[in-house]
């Protein structure tokens, strides 16, 4: 799976569309699943059908009527898949997922999109649910979309979530746009490592080249937390504003 980083050519992107139908299924295999809109097409299900759904292998909630199916999320959601488990094919669990277990955001909103599969069969809002108007189709590369916004931008960013993202429209720069997560350890071990050798060289004792770590790690926490507050989230209503905005931050917030 790839990770999140904020990297001009690292950014996660767990699906991506192409010209080619063959090129898409082999980028998407994680997230296979096709995306139902909430219109008069999507189906309806029956509580018994929806009942059989209640494991790890195929895991499906209701809320306010909808039916998600979640199994590809279980594995990402921050707080374990445990707690998806106990409402999965059972109850309607609209009150666990706005209020009882702690209130979604509107990202974690946005996000069930991605996982909408119909409605529970004779549910009064199945066919006639009403969505906010997408500002990006996701279904296309979503840098010159961003482009073409203003100051909706921001707003769109922090409250849109998806786990299906294709950035460029070229497939030699989506392909850079993404890598594992231990990626991150083959670059920075070795670097570490030779920083520890070369204060050692140099006649430190390993107790104040310790001391030189921890130190190292608390200024750039520091450092990090105030890039975060202050650069990563400023704001932005141009094209070249959104640009960089998106790249240093930005698509975090949209594949959380």
């Amino acid at each position: 799976v790839s990770t999140q980083s904020t990297g001009l050519f690292t950014c996660r992107n767990l699906a991506r569309t192409s010209g080619s139908r063959r090129t898409l299924n082999k980028m998407t295999k994680t997230y296979t699943q096709t995306k139902v809109t909430k219109d008069t097409q999507a189906p309806s299900y029956t509580w018994e059908e929806i009942n059989r759904h209640t494991s790890s292998s195929s895991c499906w909630i209701v809320i306010n009527g909808e039916v998600y199916d979640v199994t590809n999320f279980l594995s990402s959601h921050p707080g374990g898949d445990s707690i998806v488990l106990d409402y999965a094919g059972k109850e309607d669990c609209a009150n666990a997922f706005f209020h009882d277990v702690h209130e979604h955001s509107e990202s974690a909103v946005s996000l069930l999109n991605d996982y909408f599969i119909g409605f529970v069969e004779g549910h009064k809002g199945a066919g006639k649910t009403e969505t906010k108007k997408e500002l990006v189709d996701f279904k296309k590369a979503v840098l010159p979309q961003i482009l073409k916004m203003g100051p909706e931008y921001q707003d769109w960013v922090h409250t849109t979530a998806t786990m299906r993202m294709r950035i460029f429209e070229w497939d030699f720069f989506e392909k850079l746009s993404f890598h594992p997560w231990w990626y991150i350890f083959l670059m920075w071990i070795p670097t570490i490592s030779y920083m520890v050798y070369l204060s050692l060289d140099l006649g430190n004792s390993p107790q104040f080249t310790l001391c030189l770590f921890l130190l190292g790690m608390f200024a750039w926490t520091l450092i990090e937390y105030l890039i975060h507050r202050f650069i990563f989230h400023m704001p932005s209503s141009t094209p070249v504003g959104n640009f960089f905005h998106f790249f240093l931050h930005g698509a975090h917030h949209l594949t959380p």
